[in-house]
């Protein structure tokens, strides 16, 4: 192991005991009817302990288009 993997090891810990959450990649499906948003999390578990908790977000809202730049939603769940 060299100095700069080593440093590079120790900001990575520092960075995940110092850091609270984290959001990664977002994608968003839309359709005719509906918008679902998926959005992966990284979740810090107890403050100063390098330990995170990942998963992904969905939200499913129905959608109603009323005009070209004005959309109607409604949240129908979140998983």
């Amino acid at each position: 192991v060299n100095n700069r993997d080593m440093a590079e090891n120790g900001f990575d810990i520092h960075d995940r005991a110092t850091s609270a959450s984290r959001v990664g990649r977002v994608r968003q499906v839309i359709t005719d009817t509906e918008l679902a948003s998926e959005v992966e999390l990284e979740v810090g578990m107890m403050p100063g302990f390098p330990l995170m908790m990942g998963g992904t977000v969905v939200t499913k809202a129905a959608l109603r288009i009323c005009g070209p730049e004005l959309w109607e939603t409604q949240i129908l769940t979140t998983e």
